[in-house]
């Protein structure tokens, strides 16, 4: 026995399982959602990404969202090409919900004159929160307006002066005041415009959002006498209005047309399901898009934050200045975005929201949708102790009925180390990885140590045979090769069908079951390369000195 302790395989385990104890130790294990306690965002990109630069943008700009609203202790990591999973420890619903809407936007924001970009959120040098330049929510009575002021880069500066300048038409004079006076073109900010997609308007829905775009909304800060079909042409999506009769036959052909190019169909609540198939059967994904009560619908379905109308000053018309080329040209760099909202904690959400798109920036990609796990930190701590719990049941479990089989105690006890020895290996290198430890990956773990006691067993049975059997003439050392040789075989085809689940199970919407995969690979590869040459070592001691 005591040449056991010399054995570098035996030895090679005991250094590895120690150093991996130290790892959980003082490390200590990264639980996931199902243990921690917490929500798991799984962010579903609109398109594969590839590349390792554009994957590492992506994520880094989720983390700062993460970051700015709060989230210190979030974790994200992308999964496949076109998954992005972001755990943190955040389980109040409200706050949830609102991450969930700021995570479910792209951020791109864009200021547009006549369907033309003036200028857009990578323009911005600055967002100031100083509540001296106007930061902050004011306002009573069911009225609330937001204000964030922010500056733009010199080029973007001039090149708003230079599309503002003399935007303006005469409309009359104030005698009062000895002045002209103009009405200004208006100038649309849109967060996140349609860009691949057709937008299908109910004839009663254009007529019903024109009519609220000429009243306006002094709650929700939409000025009156606007125009659908300028909002329409600033953000340049291609529509349809659609009567109750459905798609005319024109329609139809600009429809095909449409579905080589543009992916989504924008469509309101209220569009009837047989169009809606319709659309389906041209190639489209449908995206109902909803608006609050009594509120145009063009305007949030379009991406529309704001419409400004510009001012005498930005038009450098009061003071007149009388060309671009003019030493007297103001060119404006500080600006404000605002909004409304009908109370104050709304208003606080929508300014901390879009602070938080425009610091962050956009994300290179659309994201398609946001699915979210949500586990109170008390549920999750009983889940633990429950896995904790059976695991311990079920190691004695195995142990008691190995003892029934070879009535060896000497030999369960190395049988049983090295179950211990396999699940603090598995957990340890997840551990160095930071890989969050869910209910799947913890099945992974036991998975593999089943695996492992299925290994010991034959190991076993191998060296036990006596003389008179088919392999009487076989040595001790050719009998552990053979039962080794079968080990090899079961473990190529553990890891064989795991793989692929590794691989591609986030595309495929199997992205929960990465876990199991991970550590059933892992818990296989390191018995086949550790645990297991050092059981079969023992075995070759104890199993011919119990016969």
């Amino acid at each position: 026995m005591s040449s056991l302790w010399k054995n570098p395989r035996v030895l090679l385990m005991l250094a590895v399982v120690l150093f991996f104890a130290l790892v959980l130790l003082f490390k200590g294990p990264v639980f996931g959602v199902d243990f921690g306690g917490g929500t798991l965002f799984q962010i579903h990109l609109a398109e594969k990404v590839s590349d390792s630069a554009t994957k590492e943008q992506i994520r880094s700009i989720i983390q700062q969202r993460l970051d700015f609203a709060g989230m210190k202790d979030s974790t994200v990591q992308f999964v496949g090409a076109e998954f992005v999973f972001a755990q943190l420890a955040e389980t109040d619903p409200q706050q949830v919900e609102r991450l969930e809407s700021v995570l479910l936007k792209q951020g791109k924001f864009e200021a547009i004159l006549d369907g033309n970009l003036i200028f857009s959120g990578n323009d911005f040098i600055d967002i100031s929160k100083d509540p001296a330049r106007g930061y902050g929510v004011k306002g009573s009575s069911g009225v609330y307006t937001w204000t964030m002021p922010f500056t733009l880069t010199e080029k973007a500066a001039r090149r708003f002066t230079e599309m503002a300048f003399h935007r303006c038409q005469t409309s009359g004079f104030d005698s009062a005041t000895g002045k002209v006076q103009y009405e200004c073109d208006n100038t649309y900010f849109f967060l996140d415009r349609p860009s691949d997609s057709v937008l299908l308007i109910p004839k009663d829905i254009f007529t019903q959002d024109s009519e609220l775009l000429s009243a306006g909304s002094r709650k929700y800060n939409i000025p009156a006498g606007l125009k659908i079909e300028e909002i329409l042409l600033n953000s340049s999506v291609q529509y349809l209005v659609v009567d109750e009769n459905g798609f005319a036959p024109e329609q139809v052909s600009e429809l095909q047309s449409l579905a080589g190019s543009k992916r989504f169909a924008i469509v309101h609540p209220e569009f009837p399901a047989e169009l809606r198939k319709e659309l389906e059967g041209f190639g489209f994904t449908v995206d109902e898009r909803t608006a609050p009560q009594a509120l145009p619908w063009v305007w949030f379905s379009s991406g529309l934050k704001e419409s400004i109308r510009l001012s005498e000053s930005v038009a450098n018309l009061d003071p007149f200045v009388p060309s671009l080329d003019s030493p007297n040209l103001q060119v404006y760099s500080s600006l404000v975005i605002t909004g409304s909202a009908p109370s104050s904690s709304e208003a606080q959400d929508e300014l901390k929201s879009l602070s938080i798109l425009l610091e962050s920036g956009s994300l290179p990609v659309a994201v398609d949708n946001v699915s979210k796990v949500t586990v109170t930190a008390s549920l999750g701590k009983s889940f633990l102790y429950t896995v904790v719990l059976i695991g311990l049941i079920a190691a004695f479990a195995v142990a008691f009925v190995l003892f029934l089989r070879y009535r060896i105690a000497l030999l369960v006890l190395p049988m049983m180390f090295t179950v211990f020895a396999e699940a603090a290996i598995t957990l340890g290198i997840a551990s160095l990885l930071s890989w969050p430890l869910d209910l799947a990956a913890i099945a992974g773990v036991v998975a593999a140590v089943g695996y492992g006691v299925n290994d010991q067993i034959i190991i076993t049975d191998e060296l036990k045979k006596h003389k008179g059997e088919v392999l009487e003439s076989t040595s001790l050392v050719n009998r552990a090769k053979r039962s080794f040789f079968i080990i090899l075989a079961a473990a190529s085809t553990v890891i064989a069908v795991m793989l692929p689940l590794l691989l591609i199970g986030p595309g495929a919407g199997m992205a929960r079951l990465v876990g199991f995969a991970f550590t059933t690979v892992v818990g296989v590869l390191g018995g086949v390369l550790i645990t297991r040459p050092a059981f079969q070592e023992m075995a070759k001691v104890i199993v011919p000195k119990a016969q």
